[in-house]
């Protein structure tokens, strides 16, 4: 989880486009802020916090778990549930950080290998933090 947040460059109050040098942020944690930040010529993200949930993602997780805020700890109770989707958690605690990274760069824009076009870490800037963090990548699962 924290590789994520390094990854997409948010804290838990961020949303789309937040960068130290122009903030974007949010200070209502009762629900998700459900703001359309603009980007490029016709886009918009209403990707919010830590995780950069987009609004929909965020309802219906929401919904299945019954969550009351978008609080930190809701958040990641989020971002658990979108690597359990994936299919990932037990293969993160084994080591097995790239097959993650390959089943959750659709979900995560700035995770190596995405097909969206914004900007992405490199695959061992995302594995250098992962193990900064306490993470142990399993050398036989690079691919």
């Amino acid at each position: 989880m924290d590789t994520i947040g390094h990854t997409e460059g948010a804290k838990y109050n961020s949303l789309f486009g937040d960068t130290p040098n122009g903030r974007h942020i949010f200070t209502d944690f009762s629900k998700h802020p459900n703001v359309r930040m603009p980007f490029g010529k016709d886009n918009f993200s209403t990707a919010a916090g830590r995780y950069q949930m987009l609004y929909d993602t965020w309802e219906a997780i929401r919904e299945k778990y019954d969550l009351k805020d978008f609080g930190p700890e809701s958040q990641d109770i989020a971002c658990c549930e979108l690597f359990s989707q994936r299919d990932c958690l037990q293969k993160i605690m084994d080591g097995d950080f790239h097959y993650a990274v390959k089943q959750c760069n659709t979900i995560w824009a700035s995770l190596p290998g995405s097909p969206y076009g914004q900007p992405t870490k490199t695959i061992a800037d995302a594995v250098a933090f992962f193990e900064s963090a306490g993470g142990s990548v399993n050398d036989e699962s690079i691919a």
